[in-house]
């Protein structure tokens, strides 16, 4: 993606702090409803070419409410294994170096807390994760809510899961529910479209570098040294 993404891309949510395809996505990914990259075409783009899906959506509440709603979901591939992919995204304080949108990052294991500041658009950001992780055989998650700081109460998830043994689908989704969204009239959904498209496009860009540069460092050590004269 986020991926991605997030990933991300990841990390697409941290940056812009969102993603979600609301009632339609359960947290778990199980449901009788897909989510719209999941539809015919656009699936198909994903898989064939490379395609980063990437919605975003900012609605005006139930006619007796006064609340708006954003909803952002991504989803994409990353041509490494799933368990590549996994420790990757869990790479918090690496994320400075994947996006110029991340001007810090800072995780806390024994809390399981992710210290962010974010920029887009020429607009700042301070917020606080708190995460849960779910590791199991067929898919691994990410699960956090924002606890502080811009968008407190924002929760989503970002989900892996293996393709054909040779990929990993990741998929990113968020939303966030106030009486007044903490974005700049500036930032519309086109715009957080946009940006978390690029950034979930350098996510993807960090883990395949990084995987690469890991598959040459494993055969330099597994090729035998060369033989000098007379041994």
């Amino acid at each position: 993606m986020s991926i991605i993404p997030p990933i991300s891309a990841i990390l697409t949510a941290a940056l812009i702090t969102a993603t979600a395809l609301g009632a339609e996505v359960p947290v778990d990914g199980e449901g009788e409803k897909r989510p719209f990259w999941k539809a015919p075409g656009v699936y198909e783009g994903i898989v064939d070419k490379r395609d980063l899906a990437v919605s975003a959506k900012i609605e005006k509440g139930a006619a007796k409410s006064d609340k708006e709603r954003l909803q952002v979901v991504a989803a994409g591939h990353v041509s490494v294994p799933l368990s590549y992919a996994w420790a990757k995204v869990r790479e918090f304080e690496r994320l400075p170096k994947v996006s110029s949108h991340f001007k810090n990052a800072e995780y806390f294991p024994d809390r399981k807390r992710l210290h962010l500041i974010v920029t887009a658009l020429g607009y700042q950001a301070f917020l606080v994760l708190h995460l849960k992780f779910i590791d199991e055989v067929k898919y691994k998650e990410i699960r956090w809510e924002t606890t502080e700081g811009a968008f407190t109460g924002m929760t989503g998830t970002i989900r892996l899961e293996d393709f054909e043994r040779r990929r990993t689908e990741m998929s990113l989704y968020s939303e966030h529910e106030s009486k007044k969204l903490p974005l700049p009239d500036a930032i519309k959904s086109i715009m957080i479209e946009v940006v978390s498209q690029r950034v979930a496009g350098l996510m993807r860009e960090y883990i395949e570098g990084e995987y690469k540069k890991d598959l040459k460092k494993s055969a330099v050590k597994q090729t035998p040294a060369a033989k000098g004269p007379g041994q």
